[in-house]
């Protein structure tokens, strides 16, 4: 996953200037192939314990 993520930094470095997202998102899909764009999925957050006073 490391490798995949420095590969996808220097290839928006190379992207700079191009007008559109979908452009440099173009190039990633055509140099590192086929990614599964998938968001992470959501946790609750951490429940908070009400301290006594």
């Amino acid at each position: 996953m490391e490798g995949l993520n420095t590969k996808v930094r220097r290839l928006i470095g190379r992207a700079y200037g191009f007008r559109a997202a979908e452009a440099a998102l173009a190039l990633v899909m055509l140099a590192a192939g086929p990614i599964e764009t998938q968001a992470a999925p959501r946790t609750a957050g951490r429940k908070r314990h009400r301290v006594p006073t």
